[in-house]
């Protein structure tokens, strides 16, 4: 049985380099070339205007789970996700689980796995987290 893949669409951004090319071989389309820069420039200021927002609201839920895992003990993630539903609308289990494996992977939180029970735990070894920082 053949499997079928299927194409990646091209992005925006792509497609408006390719009609730069296009236009610079045909020559004389500077006018176009301009648009097609322009709206390369909006693509990519949209691109950046929504990251930021997005790591802004991250770094909301980073600090809310940090202030939970401040105690030093370790928590599992119902345990934080039950800490700040009552305040956070629209908080799921799995936005609190994706946050603490982000956390992680920064090193600003330590995963402790045991009898396949993962918990959480504030890494006070980092610059600007917990009470050894200065």
């Amino acid at each position: 049985m053949a499997t079928v893949v299927k194409a990646k669409a091209p992005t925006q951004k792509e497609m408006f380099g390719k009609m730069i090319s296009v236009f610079e071989g045909m020559g004389g389309h500077d006018d176009l070339i301009q648009f097609c820069n322009e709206r390369i420039a909006k693509l990519e200021k949209k691109a950046v205007s929504a990251n930021s927002k997005k790591n802004a609201e991250d770094e909301k839920f980073f600090d809310a789970i940090a202030d939970v895992l401040a105690d030093g003990k370790g928590k599992r993630a119902t345990e934080v996700f039950n800490a700040l539903a009552k305040d956070m609308d629209g908080l799921t289990i799995q936005k609190v689980t994706a946050m603490l494996t982000k956390m992680v992977a920064a090193n600003r939180v330590i995963k402790t796995v045991e009898k396949k029970v993962s918990t959480f735990a504030l890494n006070f070894g980092v610059d600007g987290e917990g009470e050894d920082a200065e």
